[in-house]
């Protein structure tokens, strides 16, 4: 039997309110925000690597995470 072995998670929450990127990208100075060609809020992380997105709907998707406390 094949071992399994976890690369990549991809895990998405709602945070049921509209957000104001543009503010939020001011309050985060590490973050990414392209309004014009990306209109989301980016947030990308390195021990452990991952990156974390945020709509202005309020919806949230990590993606690069190996374990769900990570992804957290």
């Amino acid at each position: 039997m094949a071992d399994l072995v976890v690369e990549n998670m991809v895990v998405s929450a709602e945070l049921n309110q509209s957000l104001d990127l543009k503010e939020t990208n001011d309050l985060f100075p590490e973050t990414t925000f392209d309004q014009v060609d990306h209109p989301v809020l980016v947030f990308h992380y390195q021990n452990p690597s991952r990156v974390v997105l945020i709509t202005t709907q309020g919806k949230i998707m990590c993606t690069g995470s190996k374990t769900k406390e990570d992804a957290i």
